[in-house]
């Protein structure tokens, strides 16, 4: 990678990584960073938002960064290197107000760049038509059995494939195992039950797939560090 003035890299969080400086006497090498949680664009644990358009991208071994250059999408440097200039403006500012236009942008940023690897996803690459129609027989059985005792036996059996291929296919789409999406997926559906129903942490956990509810805190807990209950409360 060799990136040229102007270009715009965004490092997912999920890699280690870090900035040297390269000016000498003769040259000097400026860049603006913004960080931010991934919360900020995909809004609370288990949302649709996370599970959809941010984590299947953060946790993408092909997504280690992305160069947005002159080369890439026409118009798309120029939308994004303005939104974050607009950002370092807002920064400077004083009003309290102007958090929730910092937030705004970086959404918009967040969505430009998803709509860019949506587009790039459908170009000829190592991923190929029946990883896709796997994976999408895979989330819909997950989706339709999700209180059920699943295994990845089960799941691959349910799309008549050997439990390896089931998961080299899905992984390649997805960029998590079978087993990591059904934790999320679980997870995604309890916090949904806890914010919009009055069932009981207990019951919730039944009915997401969990057996006994010290296995549900223990998988809630090491996703969001906190219990179901004190997350009710919470919010």
């Amino acid at each position: 990678m060799k990136p040229a003035p102007g270009d715009v890299i965004f490092i997912n969080s999920q890699v280690i990584h870090s900035a040297t400086s390269i000016s000498n006497d003769e040259e000097e090498a400026s860049y603006y960073c913004i960080n931010f949680a991934y919360e900020m664009v995909g809004g609370f644990h288990g949302s649709l938002m996370e599970r959809n358009f941010v984590l299947p991208f953060l946790r993408n071994e092909q997504n280690d960064f992305l160069l947005i250059s002159e080369k890439s999408e026409e118009g798309l440097l120029e939308e994004i290197s303005s939104k974050m200039l607009h950002i370092r403006k807002l920064f400077k500012e004083t009003e309290p107000e102007r958090y929730f236009d910092i937030f705004a942008e970086l959404v918009l940023i967040w969505k430009e760049l998803v709509r860019w690897l949506h587009k790039t996803e459908d170009q000829p690459s190592t991923r190929r038509p029946e990883d896709y129609e796997t994976s999408r027989k895979v989330i819909s059985y997950i989706e339709k059995n999700l209180g059920e005792k699943l295994t990845l036996d089960l799941i691959a059996k349910e799309v008549c494939l050997s439990k390896w291929e089931c998961s080299r296919r899905f992984k390649r789409i997805a960029g998590e195992s079978v087993w990591s999406y059904l934790i999320s997926a679980r997870m995604a559906k309890a916090v949904e039950l806890l914010l919009y129903s009055r069932k009981s942490v207990e019951r919730i956990g039944f009915e997401v797939g969990f057996p006994n509810i010290n296995l549900f805190i223990r998988h809630f807990k090491k996703e969001f560090r906190t219990t179901p209950g004190q997350f009710r409360k919470n919010h």
